[in-house]
């Protein structure tokens, strides 16, 4: 009776509150994620640089008014490109965050029956 229950007690906690634990745990990760690269903000504002970033026209001769337009068609790419490659790192990294707690919850259910085969394979090969 003495070992019976500390082993009760041990997967209770393994299949019950632990699961809780990395439930939130998981979650907290997930919240950082989704703050930390700002996936809603970029989403709102994706098309800002395009009316926000400009540079005035310096001359009103040809090559200033072309300088104007390049220079106002790069800076809007950038901003874009930046946008939406922060955006695909974001999501990216949330999609591996899902990917990595599957297979950690998958580890952590197979756990006790590993650590349990593996002492007795061990037993086993010790006498062999």
């Amino acid at each position: 009776m003495g070992t019976r229950i500390p082993i009760a007690s041990y997967l209770s906690w393994h299949y019950g509150a632990a699961y809780r634990d990395m439930g939130a745990i998981w979650k907290d990760f997930a919240w950082f994620l989704y703050h930390f690269f700002s996936l809603p903000l970029l989403v709102k504002t994706f098309f800002s640089p395009l009316f926000r970033l400009s540079e005035r026209v310096a001359s009103f001769d040809m090559e200033g008014i072309l300088e104007t337009v390049v220079v106002n068609t790069v800076m809007r790419l950038a901003g874009m490109i930046t946008r939406a490659l922060l955006g695909a790192v974001g999501v990216l990294a949330l999609v591996l965050l899902c990917a990595a707690g599957i297979l950690f919850f998958i580890a952590w259910t197979l756990l006790p029956i590993l650590t349990v085969g593996l002492f007795g394979s061990g037993i086993f090969f010790l006498f062999l």
